[in-house]
């Protein structure tokens, strides 16, 4: 073999060796490259999943606040008659007590029996999860015939990262006139 066929065989065998340390490095990029691709658009659906999300989110809120406006707008806030009123300084003290905020809704009542006048009557409260159940306590303890039907717990995150919980008790209480 002569000089010249060397040198060929030489160079023809750095080009392989090249061309395979190429395709052993290239190639795991390439895959890399797809997989990378695959995970964006992923993340992108999951990103465009989550702006619908809150796109729904901020309805609901905005439709929540909506309905306590609502709410607010159509509330009584104290009644003329000594028993209501009495049971209204008892309810606010216990939400002092308990530190959350309440507005009573008394509806016109009916008479049960001789004196005995029912009325329905929705609580909303905002405060603590603690305060809530405080407040529930209290009530509980409470001597009047307070009966509550329906009980809607909801949190809200309020803007210093903490949770607020807004609650509505619905029921009926007893008193005399």
């Amino acid at each position: 073999m002569n000089a010249t066929t060397r040198f060929i065989i030489i160079n023809v065998l750095i080009l392989l060796a090249v061309a395979a340390l190429l395709v052993i490095i290239i190639l795991p990029n390439i895959y890399g490259i797809i997989s990378l691709s695959n995970g964006l658009s992923s993340v992108s659906a999951r990103l465009i999943e989550i702006t619908k999300s809150t796109s729904a989110f901020k309805q609901t809120a905005q439709n929540l606040a909506e309905v306590h406006q609502a709410i607010a707008e159509h509330e009584i806030s104290s009644k003329d008659d000594g028993n209501e009123v009495g049971l209204f300084a008892a309810l606010d003290g216990f939400a002092k007590e308990a530190r959350v905020e309440q507005t009573i809704n008394l509806k016109d009542g009916k008479r049960v029996v001789g004196d005995i006048w029912e009325y329905t009557l929705d609580i909303k409260i905002r405060g603590t999860f603690p305060g809530l159940l405080e407040y529930l306590k209290k009530i509980d303890e409470f001597n009047a015939l307070l009966t509550f039907d329906n009980i809607a717990i909801s949190s809200i995150k309020s803007d210093n990262s903490a949770f607020t919980i807004d609650a509505l008790l619905g029921g009926t209480v007893r008193l005399m006139r």
